[in-house]
């Protein structure tokens, strides 16, 4: 997923990058507690009887505005389907939107006044899963449910506790799906991997992946890192380049991730790319334009999917918004509902909506039917994209 705030300069190591996080949540914890003496009870919150009101933190400016606008599209949509339907009966959902700017600071300053000045039922985002681990713990001890719609980072998200859930697949279940279906279409032995490790969700996505090349027996012949800033990557891709290896094993977002394509190809390394998360947007294939043939990236969701939901989405998203949504508005669209379903089941309180998030059975969505598990995860099974001829497309 989209990374938060980021400090500038090279390199990075993934030490520097666990150091960062640490700091992070250190800082949201201790807000967490001066917010404590402000907030409502698990039971409160401003919804009135017949309205279910939600705060939503979203990056609509900033390093991971692509990401933030198209949750922010599908959010809309979903609401405005959901209240034309009257999904909860005798209810609708609001959606305060805010903009974290694609800034951790940000993130933590908006949930203190969703929480305490807004009190808001619940919270969807923010957009990174750097921000994640910091609002997180915030929500938890304010008793407050929140429901992440992007985060992949595996750590530091659901294990902070009970109010913590997510209707994204995380990387500890997206990215072995990913690397054995690649394995098994591309017959893949040997691996370079290059990773931003300057990001939370970048370096979750590169640890998930040595994991899952380790189990599929896949060598990895080198590790390289860069930072998302990063402009040139004629070093790293130099020495992949001497190395020879059947497949690039990347984790980055555009930001990096459409130079570092471009760089790769001028460069003769023509290998399939095996990509994490980030790569799951349009301006992966608008910014790196052919370079990126040959990219292949787990997803939660196809725009190709045959479930009638997931067409009549496509259909509408489409028609208002005169695009193809991503799986980031897909995510988005089913977390809407995942929250009206709780709403519907428990009542628009904030405990009744936690009450709702537990008893989620078999939820029909544009994902497939959802379930929570025991760690309030998601899940569902991924899919595997290639892009080829400008097109994210299903990989046989």
């Amino acid at each position: 997923m989209p990374p938060g705030n980021r400090s500038s300069g090279g390199n990075r190591t993934t030490g520097g990058e666990m150091r960062h996080s640490s700091k992070a949540v250190a800082i949201a914890l201790m807000l967490g507690m001066l917010a404590i003496s402000g907030c409502s009870s698990s039971g409160s919150g401003s919804s009135s009887s017949n309205t279910v009101n939600v705060g939503v933190i979203v990056s609509l400016s900033g390093k991971s505005a692509p990401y933030g606008q198209s949750q922010k599209n599908g959010l809309t949509l979903a609401k405005d389907d959901i209240n034309k339907a009257n999904t909860i009966p005798g209810k609708k959902i609001s959606l305060k939107f805010v903009d974290d700017q694609s800034d951790v600071h940000q993130s933590v300053s908006l949930i203190d006044q969703l929480i305490n000045s807004d009190k808001v039922s619940t919270v969807i985002g923010p957009t990174s899963s750097t921000s994640d681990q910091t609002t997180g713990p915030i929500a938890q001890s304010t008793k407050v449910p929140v429901l992440y719609v992007s985060s992949s980072s595996t750590k530091g998200i659901t294990s902070v506790g009970n109010y913590i859930w997510r209707c994204s697949l995380n990387d500890d279940q997206l990215v072995p799906q990913e690397v054995s279906a690649a394995q098994r279409k591309l017959g893949i032995r040997s691996a370079v991997l290059i990773y931003a490790s300057d990001d939370a969700s970048t370096t979750s996505a590169a640890n998930a992946m040595k994991t899952a090349m380790a189990s599929a027996g896949i060598h990895v012949l080198k590790t390289l890192t860069f930072a998302s800033s990063d402009k040139d990557f004629s070093g790293q891709l130099t020495v992949a380049k001497g190395l020879h290896p059947d497949a690039l094993f990347v984790s980055a977002v555009p930001e990096g991730g459409t130079g570092l394509l471009t760089q790769a190809r001028s460069l003769g390394l023509s290998q399939p790319v095996i990509a994490g998360n980030g790569f799951n947007s349009p301006l992966i294939i608008s910014g790196a334009g052919p370079a990126a043939d040959g990219v292949f990236v787990g997803a939660a969701w196809s725009d190709q999917s045959s479930l009638p939901a997931s067409t009549a989405f496509v259909q509408e998203y489409k028609a208002r918004y005169g695009s193809k949504p991503d799986q980031f508005a897909a995510q988005a669209y089913a977390g809407a509902y995942i929250i009206a379903n709780a709403a519907k089941i428990g009542g628009n309180s904030r405990s009744g909506i936690l009450k709702g998030f537990k008893n989620t059975k078999d939820l029909p969505t544009v994902l497939g039917n959802f379930n929570f598990t025991q760690t309030r995860d998601a899940d569902y099974s991924a899919v595997l994209l290639e892009v080829k001829g400008g097109s994210f497309t299903l990989a046989g």
